[in-house]
């Protein structure tokens, strides 16, 4: 997931504006997305609490780095380095559904997973209905 997050990095850090550069930044975005779906896979066999509040930081995630990708392919090809100082940051408002999946993938995903689920269930449901838009 922090790998997604620093895709807009990636992009805006590219090295040139042709297709080779291109190929090369969307091949790794596109290992990045099957990686991302193998978890929520494995999480969902494993545990779906787990694979439910994977989801829910994805989609989060999901709903910033996109516009935040599409501002960095509009950005003009960085020519030096003091450029990199310069170029815009981005801010991601999901720590709440990290500490959620963490907290969910400790309780769930060891010995005792079952003495906690139904604690770890209610606050899973709590938080996504407070942060759902």
């Amino acid at each position: 997931m922090r790998e997604y997050e620093q895709t807009p990095y990636l992009i805006q850090r590219r090295e040139g504006p042709d297709a080779a550069t291109r190929a090369r930044i969307s091949e790794r975005l596109s290992a990045d997305a099957a990686r991302r779906r193998y978890h929520e896979t494995v999480l969902s066999l494993d545990s779906p609490v787990v694979a439910e509040s994977y989801k829910h930081l994805l989609n989060r995630t999901r709903r910033q780095v996109g516009p935040y990708r599409s501002d960095a392919w509009k950005s003009p090809v960085i020519a030096s380095d003091e450029e990199v100082a310069g170029s815009p940051t981005y801010a991601y408002d999901n720590e709440a559904e990290w500490e959620l999946c963490l907290m969910a993938m400790r309780r769930e995903l060891s010995a005792f997973a079952s003495l906690r689920r139904r604690a770890t269930r209610r606050r899973l449901a709590s938080l996504m209905a407070s942060r759902i838009p």
